[in-house]
């Protein structure tokens, strides 16, 4: 949690750094200036430390440093399990006002304007874009050290390619993008590394980062860009409102004024940065202290609210990425604050709040195609305040209302919409082939059966053509460009009987890590892959000849399919949260329920197994995911 009083003690070194930057920069009125407003907006600014935490830290950046990935993920996580064993980890909360020297503000001062008034790609910001983009001396919450000239050597040589290049010498933008090559080089890969006290990772350990979050990795890429004099800062939405997750990136402000997003070590400025993903709301990073925010509206009333919002040092930037539009709610409540929240595949998570008056409360600006629900918070929670709304493509705003007097059977098949990053998987078995012989090496061989029809990340099958003839072996040929990506492999005799291989041989393509037994493992997550792209086999040995009559196959998938043997629940949303039409176990691929309210927002239970669940509606006789 941010302070809401600045110590005595603390506001008397503010006094005292504010006399010794006035006196240090009496010849350059504008540098006071920017000291000045270093410290106007100095306040809430802090860290949380402890000496375990300096530890921890000065050994992750020795790891990250030493060791590349994947072989640097479990000495981080061991060494992160072993700070969190310690049970009392020394932290104390400290204040930039408290702790930050002139000395410090005045290397961060004179080279931010350095970079300014002499560097190429700061020259087009006016002084107070210069003050938000450039010269801060921390981004958000992490611990503080020198990181200008540092980052500055070893990145500024990603601007030496458009320093002769008329039209790209003076371009944040391209600028940012050759920078950011540089940064890609670091070949960062997503896998989380343990923060320590709530607070962001500081710059060391940011330079030598071999893994970590999309937060992380905006961090760094922005403490760079601006060591290089480059404006650049970090947005972020909370939670997609279509999305199991929320997201941060990068923004860097072009000559023409207009900020363009991107994703450091990632995507460079221009080139797609999740343009196609629904935008609720989308804040801004900044170093200012913003007088609309939560946090500035809610000191004087003190009612408890969600962390993530607040934070005096975000700025809603939404209508920069989408035409959102202003949401009118009715809410009885005695909360003074309510909010919208947007389901993250668990639970709701708010992302926009509103003063209620007179029983209404005005969300400004949020993003079309989206369902959201009104909520107000307990201290601890979400509590559900009226009927989800639904903000159409169009603008119109509609509640999801369930109509109980008229109800329906619905059928399903999933609970979680298939998506491209994962779907992209299924058509990897189309053109696959299964061939029968009596030796292993296949130098008499015959085709029983080929895959035709894209599997869309389901259980299918296919029935062989082997006139009843019966083989040791079988061999599975996957298609080109396919990588071998099969999850699961399953024989049938002409009775229905499962027919189980004694052995999966592989063609020695096996990628590291894959084992060719995961096909036959009965796990959907499980799967097998191939260093080579084309034309890779997997054989399967059953000890004796049989006769295999079908073959059911499972590809590369998110195993949020309907299972056989899970129980289910099915939930609707009524004006106080959500609600069971009834629980079930499934038989089949397939779960049906009924004397289901029409009309409302619905959300189907793996009680079994699995995490991925999405809210939907159903309409002219189709699920619509959101």
């Amino acid at each position: 949690m941010l302070t809401a009083i600045l110590p005595l003690c603390a506001q008397d070194k503010l006094a005292e750094l504010r006399r010794t930057l006035t006196e240090h920069y009496s010849s350059d009125a504008e540098k006071q200036r920017a000291a000045a407003w270093l410290l106007d907006n100095m306040t809430y600014h802090g860290t949380v430390r402890s000496e375990l935490q300096d530890e921890y830290y000065n050994r992750l950046t020795s790891i990250e440093h030493q060791t590349v990935y994947p072989q640097c993920e479990p000495l981080i996580y061991s060494l992160a399990d072993s700070v969190y064993a310690v049970q009392n980890k020394g932290f104390k909360r400290v204040m930039d006002a408290d702790a930050v020297t002139a000395e410090y503000l005045i290397v961060n001062i004179d080279h931010a304007f350095d970079r300014w008034r002499n560097g190429n790609f700061a020259r087009h910001l006016s002084f107070a874009e210069f003050c938000e983009w450039i010269l801060p001396y921390r981004l958000t919450n992490e611990n503080l050290c020198e990181w200008r000239e540092r980052l500055y050597r070893e990145y500024k040589r990603g601007l030496d390619a458009i320093g002769q290049i008329a039209d790209k010498s003076h371009s944040a933008y391209w600028a940012a993008a050759q920078v950011n090559d540089i940064i890609k080089l670091d070949k960062i890969f997503i896998h989380g590394i343990p923060h320590l006290g709530g607070v962001n990772l500081p710059t060391p350990v940011l330079a030598r980062l071999r893994m970590g979050e999309c937060d992380d990795y905006a961090f760094k890429c922005a403490y760079v860009m601006r060591a290089c004099g480059i404006p650049v800062s970090v947005d972020f939405t909370p939670q997609w409102p279509t999305r199991p997750h929320g997201h941060h990136w990068n923004v860097v402000l072009n000559n023409n004024g207009r900020s363009i997003p991107f994703m450091g070590s990632e995507s460079n400025p221009g080139y797609p940065c999740k343009s196609d993903y629904t935008y609720g709301k989308v804040y801004r990073y900044t170093y200012e202290y913003q007088k609309e925010s939560l946090f500035e509206k809610n000191k004087a009333i003190g009612e408890p609210a969600p962390s993530i919002l607040m934070n005096p040092f975000i700025k809603d930037v939404t209508g920069e990425y989408t035409k959102g539009v202003d949401v009118s709610v009715s809410i009885s409540t005695d909360k003074h604050f309510a909010y919208l929240a947007a389901f993250n595949n668990q639970k709701w998570a708010p992302i926009a709040w509103g003063e209620t008056s007179n029983g209404k409360t005005v969300f400004r600006n949020i993003g079309r195609g989206a369902v959201y629900l009104p909520v107000t918070w307990d201290g601890k929670a979400v509590v559900p305040s009226n009927y989800p709304i639904l903000v159409k493509e169009n603008g119109e705003t509609v509640e999801v209302k369930p109509d109980k007097s008229n109800t329906f059977t619905l059928t399903m098949t999933r609970k979680y919409p298939k998506y491209a990053v994962t779907h992209v998987y299924s058509k990897r078995m189309v053109d696959g082939k299964f061939h029968v012989s009596d030796t292993p090496d296949f130098t008499t061989a015959e085709i029983i059966a080929e895959i035709k029809r894209n599997p869309e990340m389901e259980y299918d099958s296919v029935t062989v053509d082997a006139k009843g003839t019966v083989h040791r072996y079988i061999r599975y040929t996957a298609p080109r460009r396919s990588h071998c990506n099969v999850a699961e492999i399953e024989f049938y005799d002409a009775e229905g009987k499962r027919l189980v291989p004694q052995s999966v041989i592989t063609d020695g393509n096996e990628d590291a890590g894959f084992k060719a037994e995961s096909v036959i493992d009965g796990d959907a997550l499980t799967y097998y892959q191939t260093k080579k792209s084309d034309d890779c086999t997997l054989t399967f040995d059953f000890g004796k000849p049989v006769a295999v009559a079908k073959i059911k196959y499972l590809p590369r998938n998110d195993d949020n399919h309907v299972t056989a043997g899970h129980r289910y629940r099915l939930d609707y949303y009524d004006r106080d949260g959500a609600h069971t039409v009834g629980e079930q176990t499934a038989t089949t691929d397939s779960v049906t329920f009924t004397d289901v309210p029409s009309g409302a927002l619905y959300i189907l239970h793996d009680l079994t197994k699995g995490k991925e669940e999405r809210i939907f509606t159903y309409e002219n006789g189709k699920v619509r995911w959101w």
